[in-house]
């Protein structure tokens, strides 16, 4: 039983690639006072294109059915690379981070009612009480801000098996160690407060979901910016600064910076979080100022 809730649940993590970012802003908004779109050629001017994909980490049908022109440049495409490589052993390697050390317990480090809180939503996404009291309170932040799985097949997780299965070179600009250790690092009363943001959203987590699906569907960045915005101002300071700092602006340049060696190769689609793109620290401006022309194609 614990195993096969912990595999349902895996596949969400890994292709939400830190499931909170995307709640929170990608950057300054009026920056870029209108950007619409998710797909993004990539020019060095000595290579072949590449493309960009902003991705909403989600399993809802209306994402999953990509438009013709997205279709398109991941047929072109030589290689695949997501946020994390989303390989079996990356899989294993996430679960183990995601658990406390030997003897420690969720529930001995929550106060009554927010341990009751916790087994009730975990337990509606499939996760029994001794799996539960296992999990570090990041690793449950996280999944209570995941919308609940209808195949578990997410968009990221899609794209990728799709790669390996059309041949394609595939890989990830972070590895699942440096993902955990972004929130591992944490100080436990921060990864509680998280914890405790995350619960009390649950009740108005699908409507903002909803919102971000159309918006993601309209192709605007910005509103997407401006529903992460009314988000982070629901969660503790603390959490707040952790994210804009290191878990946003940090990760956008190393993405940015480890991209580079598949745009020399061209034709590489990479996909990350959408609001990952814009802003002023945003995957796009931080291209652009490296001399890459960057060119909204869908």
């Amino acid at each position: 039983m614990a195993r096969r809730a912990g595999a349902r649940g895996l596949p969400a993590v890994l292709s939400l690639a830190l499931a909170l970012v995307p709640a929170l802003p990608a950057g300054a908004a009026e920056f870029h006072p209108r950007q619409v779109g998710i797909l993004w050629q990539v020019d060095t001017g000595r290579a072949e294109p590449s493309w960009i994909l902003g991705t909403v980490h989600s399993d809802d049908p209306r994402v999953l059915a990509l438009p013709a022109p997205v279709r398109r440049a991941f047929a072109r495409a030589r290689s695949f690379t997501a946020e994390v490589a989303l390989d079996p052993g990356a899989a294993l390697a996430l679960m183990g981070r995601m658990a406390l050390p030997e003897g420690e317990r969720l529930s001995r480090m929550l106060d009554a009612a927010t341990w009751q809180g916790v087994k009730r939503h975990m337990g509606a996404r499939g996760y029994p009480e001794p799996v539960v009291d296992r999990l570090k309170p990041w690793s449950v932040a996280l999944t209570l801000s995941l919308p609940r799985p209808r195949s578990g097949m997410f968009l990221d997780m899609k794209l990728y098996m799709d790669a390996v299965a059309a041949g394609k070179a595939v890989g990830g600009l972070e590895t699942v160690d440096e993902q955990a250790s972004y929130l591992d690092d944490l100080p436990r009363a921060t990864q509680i407060a998280m914890l405790e943001a995350a619960l009390a959203e649950q009740d108005r987590l699908p409507r903002l979901l909803e919102q971000i699906i159309d918006a993601w569907l309209k192709r605007d960045l910005n509103a997407l910016e401006r529903l992460s915005e009314r988000q982070l101002r629901g969660q503790p300071a603390a959490v707040a600064q952790v994210f804009r700092q290191r878990l946003l602006r940090q990760r956008n340049r190393l993405m940015v910076e480890r991209m580079a060696p598949r745009l020399a190769e061209g034709r590489a689609f990479i996909a990350v979080g959408a609001l990952h793109l814009p802003g002023r620290e945003g995957v796009l401006e931080l291209l652009r100022r490296k001399g890459y022309r960057v060119t909204a194609v869908y």
